[in-house]
């Protein structure tokens, strides 16, 4: 079997984390239990849970000939575990749905908005206990979005942006209290809203802030979003922070060394006819969060292009990125999108030297991607 094996040689000198990242190893994964797109992927101790999706293949709808459209939509479930690299199916979930979103809270997963076959909001709020595998569905939610981005402090879950029913995009910020379930109530607040509304968009934590990037507004679908906003869980408030580099929606975010990588996603050949105008990106931009200016430093090369696929963090032994399925370039043979079962791990080669106080410079160093064929 070919393997690949991509090396970005990075220096990278972080004075919060005490350590130089050399380099950026990319690695082959055993591939998906089926191609999926647009799913979510929770990560919780070993464990990393794959829920929903598109099955099939983008095709051009019949109605609207500028349109692709995913046709068979999964409620699977599979875990991923991280150390043994075996998939196991779970549960299936209480209802199929895609272009949702998942964040891990007290052990459970929790979904939230995404769109079903007919291309109807899904309503309902959905959580996955992995110790009894089972579901439960604690509310309906009537004011859920499709292609939302969702975050937690730990305990709370905060749903952010999206598009309504319309595919006009949200601004809002709701913040849902899972611990008071317990007194059969479900505290349900607004919180502050974005600077700029925006779906198709991402988020990720460090410590009490949130960071929301990228994606559409309805305005202008042919030129995705380059701003980022930083969000104070503490204080409620949103920062404009330094912008991504490149426009880029349906992509995925982790973080990993107390940075934040953007990882591919797609652009529109500004609203080109040809193809449908969507096309993936292979880079990967990375915001160092432990200067006084965080700012985007960073752009190395995922091995394939492709977009609406999701990432997850181990944190643990291997501390990596995972990279799981998603959809191709525009393919003319089928005139269509398709998906893709491929996953891939990369991780950071670190060395100690940098410390707290050490009043380092910061130097970049990048090697273009070696292809090692084994």
């Amino acid at each position: 079997m070919l393997k690949l094996n991509y090396l970005l040689a990075l220096s990278l000198f972080t004075r919060a984390q005490g350590v130089t990242i050399e380099k950026v190893e990319w690695h082959d994964v055993p591939p998906l239990p089926m191609p999926v797109s647009d799913m979510t992927a929770s990560t919780i101790g070993d464990n990393i849970y794959i829920i929903g999706g598109c099955a099939a293949d983008q095709v051009r709808a019949p109605w609207d000939n500028t349109l692709f459209y995913c046709a068979t939509i999964t409620d699977r479930c599979d875990v991923f575990n991280i150390v043994t690299e075996q998939y196991t199916e779970c549960a299936v979930a209480p209802r199929q749905r895609y272009r949702h979103a998942a964040v891990p809270i007290d052990g459970s997963v929790w979904l939230v908005g995404g769109r079903d076959d007919q291309d109807n909001i899904v309503t309902q709020i959905d959580v996955y206990n992995p110790v009894s595998n089972t579901w439960t569905t604690p509310v309906d939610w009537t004011n859920a979005t499709s292609d939302l981005a969702a975050f937690t402090n730990g305990t709370s879950l905060f749903v952010v942006g999206g598009y309504n029913a319309s595919y006009n995009a949200s601004d809002s910020l709701w913040k849902f209290e899972p611990s008071t379930l317990a007194q059969g109530t479900f505290a349900i607040q607004t919180m502050a809203d974005l600077t700029q509304g925006r779906g198709d968009t991402s988020a990720v934590t460090i410590g009490k802030y949130a960071y929301v990037s990228g994606g559409w507004h309805h305005d202008d679908f042919c030129d995705p979003l380059t701003s980022v906003e930083r969000y104070d869980m503490v204080a409620n408030q949103w920062t404009t922070i330094a912008p991504l580099g490149t426009g880029r929606a349906d992509k995925a975010m982790a973080v990993l060394h107390g940075h934040i990588f953007a990882i591919g996603g797609e652009h529109n050949d500004n609203c080109a006819t040809v193809s449908g105008g969507s096309t993936p990106l292979n880079d990967v931009e990375v915001l160092d969060t432990t200067g006084d200016s965080p700012r985007w430093v960073v752009k190395t090369e995922i091995p394939e292009k492709r977009f609406r696929f999701v990432a997850a963090t181990d944190e643990g032994s291997l501390e990596a990125i995972y990279v799981f399925g998603g959809q191709h370039h525009y393919n003319a043979t089928c005139d269509c999108f398709g998906i893709t079962d491929n996953v891939l791990r990369f991780t950071l080669n670190v060395a100690s030297g940098a410390t707290a106080t050490a009043p380092l410079p910061f130097v970049l160093a990048m090697v273009l991607p070696l292809a090692l064929w084994l």
